[in-house]
């Protein structure tokens, strides 16, 4: 399985705003899907 640290790549990319924002429920959700969707996506396209 991959890990992934969502708050520690925000607050990396996107500085003060990331790390205020990064460990949320609302900013974690919908990167997660959008991540979801494309590696199912990719993993379509391989098969």
């Amino acid at each position: 399985m991959d890990d992934f640290d969502l708050w520690k790549w925000s607050r990396q990319a996107l500085g003060i705003s990331g790390l205020l924002l990064g460990w949320s429920g609302f900013v974690q959700k919908p990167v997660r899907k959008k991540a979801k969707q494309g590696l199912r996506k990719f993993m379509e396209s391989k098969a």
